[in-house]
């Protein structure tokens, strides 16, 4: 039987961002500006996530696509996964965003700092469907695949509906 993705809905708590081993994901605006995690983590890598998102690729990048920042000084995370997202995207482009996160976790622990932004769930929603592999005829056991921390700034608004996951 295939196993689901572990997902954690956490308060925000910027202080656990520069000691987080795997992958950390920051959502960036269409106008290009950070919110307060994408903020700590440009403080902590001292400019690259500002200079990655100042890029004409990432300007180019479609709705729901990320770059990523391997290997970013200043934190223990082996990557930075600075996501291109509408403030107010649809559920479809959250859904495909979470696609997006999941297939760049490869499987390592991914913490999404999500805040304030709506259709976190959405976002949780893809990411579960991505990582989901039916192994049951396979003859090698598939890889677990990492834990997720989806941080929010209301958790308890978004467990309800990140039950129905």
């Amino acid at each position: 039987m295939t196993t689901p993705i572990p997902a954690e809905i956490a308060d925000t708590d910027l202080d656990a961002i520069a000691g987080f081993e795997g992958r950390v994901a920051v959502f960036v605006a269409e106008d290009g500006k950070l919110d307060a995690a994408g903020r700590r983590v440009n403080r902590l890598t001292r400019g690259a996530l500002a200079r990655l998102i100042a890029a004409p690729a990432f300007a180019e990048m479609k709705e729901g696509e990320l770059a990523e920042l391997a290997f970013p000084a200043g934190m223990a995370a082996e990557a930075v996964l600075a996501l291109r997202l509408p403030r107010r995207a649809d559920a479809a482009t959250a859904r495909a965003a979470g696609v997006a996160l999941a297939k760049a976790a490869r499987g390592k622990p991914v913490l999404v700092m999500a805040g304030n932004r709506p259709r976190a769930d959405q976002v949780l929603l893809g990411l579960t469907l991505r990582a989901y592999a039916y192994a049951e005829m396979k003859s090698k056991p598939a890889d677990a695949p990492g834990a997720v921390t989806l941080m929010v700034s209301k958790p308890d608004e978004l467990r309800p509906a990140a039950d129905q996951v």
